[in-house]
Order: structure tokens, then sequence, then C-alpha cells
């Protein structure tokens, strides 16, 4: 069981940092830029874990309701970002062998 609650909490942290690394080299040299966009992407991480601990229960209802939408939202999107970035690396290896 602590194993899997373990599992839960290290596979989205692997997966925000892998899709934050490769937007991040994706970025024009802008150091602004990259700070604002991968701190938002943290941002919106950060709020899947505070929306689901239960602290968004004393909130007012529609602080409430942005924290729950946007952490749960950022999670399907970090999993096609993690997706296509994967894929992508994987094209570009094999583009490399052939």
């Amino acid at each position: 069981m602590k194993f899997a609650f373990l599992l839960f909490l290290l596979l989205p942290i692997a997966g925000q940092t892998y899709v934050a690394w490769r937007t991040w080299q994706l970025l024009p040299s802008i150091m602004p830029l990259r700070i604002a966009v991968v701190g938002l992407m943290v941002l919106a991480f950060v709020t899947f874990f505070v929306a689901m601990s239960g602290v968004i229960d004393r909130w007012p209802m529609s602080l409430a309701t942005l924290t729950y939408e946007v952490g749960t939202s950022w999670l399907m999107i970090l999993l096609y970002l993690f997706l296509v970035f994967v894929c992508l690396d994987v094209l570009r290896k094999q583009s490399e062998i052939i």
C-alpha cells in the first residue's frame, strides 16, 4: 500500500520534471519567458495536490472551483505533453540510428 502511494506521488513529479525540462529547452532564450512559463506549469501542478488535500473545503467556492479545475485539468495536459515529448524523443533517437 505504501509503495502504491509513493508511486502515485513520484510518477507525476517525474513527469512534471521531464515536461518542464523539455519545455525549457523548447522556449527561446528569453530568461523571463522561460521562468514564467515553467513557473506557471509548476503552479498548475501544485494546485492538483492542493485540491486533493482537502484544504479547499474551507475556501470560497469560486477559488476552490478554480483550484480544482486547474489542478485536475493540468494532470491531463501533463499526461498528453509527456506522451508528445516522449514520442518526439523516440523519433529523434530513431532518426539518429538510421
